[in-house]
């Protein structure tokens, strides 16, 4: 079979230097159950512009205890800040062929792409992704379970370091943060639900979780987060990983026609409206006078 080339635009804008394709992988989850399948999708992505790229399907040659059922790929441009940047996705449906107990792994991904006028093609090797098998019976709640359990705690912690800040600070300590600016492109994107596009309202909400973390904590890629770099220790490590699995829905969404469910997509605009309302020092109102009023003796 012939490999799939894809030629798209780029242009050098800062941000990424030389123009150069920058890769990412996004699984769906650490655990699958026997006989199920397992998502693993790989984007290849630039700034927009005057030259040309081809970008080769990735190949596992060392894939272990799983066989490729179905992938699927195609390119989409996304406007990122000041730039728009082009991707190539490729999306993999790996079958599960282990018994449970045991781990299976796609081993080293290698991916080529070609620069237009170039006549060598370039290679780049991603890392590996593992899992571990998991009886089907146990998979599925495990996997809800502790989804849920991840969104419960977050809410709470939210709600009750709030209140405590409140009371601390008052009023007079509020400063605008990074996050007022997105949260007033949180509700719009509710008008994609109710028009029915799935794909755009996941689409819009993960550009919101990414612009989150850029200019939170100057994180570039979320799937890529490493847990042990010094800039990662004010990030709450479960939020991060809860964003990396909504991440992944969007991905399952867009690329390969999975049709989410109306709590899986509470979960996701929850999540992200959680991520954007996060404790801060209170921000004035009218009724904070009221409230002082009534509550001086």
């Amino acid at each position: 079979m012939r490999p799939r080339v894809y030629k798209l635009s780029l242009l050098l804008v800062t941000g990424l230097a030389h123009g150069e394709v920058a890769f990412t992988i996004c699984s769906s989850t650490q655990a699958v159950p026997a006989s199920h399948c397992a998502d693993v999708t790989i984007v290849a992505e630039w700034p927009q512009g005057s030259e040309t790229y081809a970008v080769y399907a990735p190949v596992m040659p060392q894939l272990a205890g799983m066989v490729v059922k179905d992938d699927m790929s195609f390119s989409e441009a996304m406007k990122e800040g000041s730039q728009i940047l082009q991707r190539v996705i490729h999306h993999f449906r790996l079958l599960v062929t282990n018994v449970p107990g045991e781990t299976v792994e796609t081993g080293p991904i290698v991916v080529r792409y070609r620069r237009a006028g170039e006549p060598d093609s370039r290679e780049t090797q991603l890392r590996s992704v593992r899992f571990t098998v998991v009886a089907p019976s146990r998979s599925a709640a495990m996997l809800g379970v502790s989804g849920g359990a991840a969104a419960v705690a977050l809410g709470a912690s939210a709600v009750v370091l709030g209140l405590r800040r409140r009371r601390r600070h008052g009023a007079a300590g509020w400063q605008p943060g990074p996050e007022d600016a997105l949260l007033a492109k949180l509700d719009p994107v509710k008008r994609h639900r109710i028009e029915g596009d799935m794909p755009l309202f996941l689409q819009e909400l993960e550009n919101l979780i990414r612009q989150y973390y850029r200019v939170k904590y100057a994180i570039g890629s979320v799937e890529n987060a490493c847990e042990s770099a010094p800039a990662m220790q004010n990030v709450d490590m479960r939020a991060l990983a809860v964003a990396k699995e909504l991440i992944c829905l969007s991905h399952r969404v867009r690329y390969s026609g999975y049709q989410p469910g109306a709590r899986e997509q509470d979960r996701m605009y929850d999540f992200v409206k959680s991520l954007l309302t996060r404790p801060r020092a209170h921000r004035p109102s009218p009724d904070d006078d009221i409230r002082l009023q009534q509550e001086t003796p």
